[in-house]
């Protein structure tokens, strides 16, 4: 496998930084694509080449709010993922189109997120895992040689979601970083086989893992976690949860979580541990992106005297419009869809119709 084109400088100066200051990181960009109107049912990777322009306004809003790191929008753009939502391009193509949309924003330093591939399997020596194991390998080289800092593998609900993944990604990653999130529940456990997050920090890191964390959990959740990850991890520890569950109205979904409780949250997280990489999910439009990470940092400014946007915080925005799967948001709205979505799900359909006639 060539490993000419990987950013070894890039690998090196996230390490440096996650073990010597607090980071400041965007989120999800998935929910926000899915939160545009009509678009719930429109894979968030199509948007990576059919609307690349839509990508980098996102990620150049968080940079502008202060995020230090990107993430791509890859969490479900395997070869697996691109072929069940019959997206039409390469596995590659899609993947180095997410790198170069995040790099119009000029990012400090730039995540390759990768989720779980949905694919059953029993044992190692199965069909079925060797297959999990080569898409992830495939993404991963294909992030990795577009010129990302790192991998990230996040939203994992459980060891067997981890192990055939993680051994792809470290056949392809050849000394870079590899970070690994896990999503919780309340009582702190892994949503998918309810091992608890000391077992899952312990074999991440044994297994490689250069960061451990969770995500896509609740504030309180990750608040209780922060408390136990800390005691237990020998590598940097990432918080990322979501802004809850929403109430559907009228108008559109509310959060009971505001941006001042989450920036409250991060205070006392940074408190209780001397580097972070804190992400943290707030509502919702694109267009309050911005004004919502401001407030949070106002709080933070308030709270914490020595807190600066640049140095020492890496916070997240993003929108959960309602439930979260696998870490992206499943919403459905009632609202009529805008002439962009409109034509944008067009082009959608009309790929998949190619694709099935070349079948």
């Amino acid at each position: 496998m060539d490993t000419s084109y990987y950013n070894r400088f890039g690998g090196e100066e996230l390490m440096r930084r996650l073990a010597s200051e607090t980071l400041l990181a965007q989120g999800p960009m998935g929910s926000v694509l899915l939160s545009e109107y009509g678009a719930a049912d429109i894979p968030p990777a199509f948007w990576n080449l059919a609307e690349p322009q839509t990508v980098s306004r996102i990620h150049r809003l968080y940079a502008a709010a202060g995020a230090q790191v990107l993430i791509t929008n890859t969490f479900q753009a395997s070869g697996f993922a691109l072929d069940r939502d019959e997206i039409a391009p390469s596995m590659a193509e899609v993947n180095r189109g997410a790198v170069d949309d995040a790099r119009q924003a000029n990012p400090q330093l730039l995540l390759g997120s990768m989720g779980p591939i949905a694919i059953e399997w029993f044992v190692e020596d199965s069909s079925e895992y060797r297959e999990i194991r080569a898409n992830a390998r495939e993404q991963a080289s294909a992030l990795l040689n577009a010129g990302v800092d790192g991998i990230l593998v996040e939203t994992i609900t459980s060891i067997r979601n981890l192990q055939p993944v993680f051994a792809g990604v470290h056949d392809a990653a050849d000394g870079m970083p590899v970070l690994v999130s896990f999503a919780i529940d309340d009582k702190g456990d892994l949503l998918g086989d309810g091992l608890n997050i000391e077992g899952a920090i312990l074999y991440a890191e044994k297994h490689g893992a250069s960061s451990v964390g969770v995500n896509c959990c609740t504030l309180t959740a990750a608040t209780a976690a922060v408390l136990r990850m800390v005691k237990i991890a020998t590598t940097p520890v990432t918080v990322r949860p979501n802004a809850g569950n929403p109430v559907q109205t009228q108008d559109g979904p509310v959060w009971h979580e505001d941006p001042e409780a989450f920036a409250r949250a991060c205070v006392e997280w940074k408190r209780l541990a001397p580097q972070w990489l804190v992400a943290v999910a707030e509502p919702r439009r694109s267009r309050r992106l911005l004004w919502q990470t401001r407030s949070i940092y106002r709080v933070l400014r308030k709270a914490h005297s020595n807190y600066r946007p640049n140095r020492g915080g890496f916070l997240s925005i993003c929108a959960l419009d309602g439930f979260c799967l696998n870490g992206e948001c499943v919403r459905r709205r009632l609202a009529g869809r805008s002439l962009r979505v409109y034509h944008l799900r067009t082009m959608i359909q009309t790929l998949r119709g190619v694709c099935v006639c070349a079948r």
